[in-house]
């Protein structure tokens, strides 16, 4: 019985950090956009002249879009629940 509810609440646990992820895009300034940052940075993505800012701008833009391409995913440059899983399962 205790594996059941270790699943569910696991489940739960997924599910809750899925939705308080905020969607990212151009313009967003957040902690979240730090860690997309060093992520796509660690993927090989051009992340543009000044790193890590927290600033997702046009260079972040285009390496989403890239990253997107590669991947099979639909471009259109905002990380969501699917590009922010797939680049979460792209690292090593």
């Amino acid at each position: 019985m205790s594996i059941g509810i270790n699943r569910y609440t696991e489940q739960k646990e997924k599910q809750i950090v899925r939705e308080v992820r905020p969607l990212l895009k151009l313009g967003v300034k957040h902690l979240d956009v730090e860690l997309l940052q060093r992520n796509l940075s660690r993927l090989g993505y051009e992340i543009g002249l000044n790193g890590v800012t927290g600033y997702f701008d046009e260079y972040i833009e285009n390496a989403v879009k890239k990253f997107q391409q590669d991947y099979n995913l639909t471009v259109d440059g905002t990380v969501g629940h699917i590009t922010g899983s797939r680049i979460d399962a792209a690292l090593p």
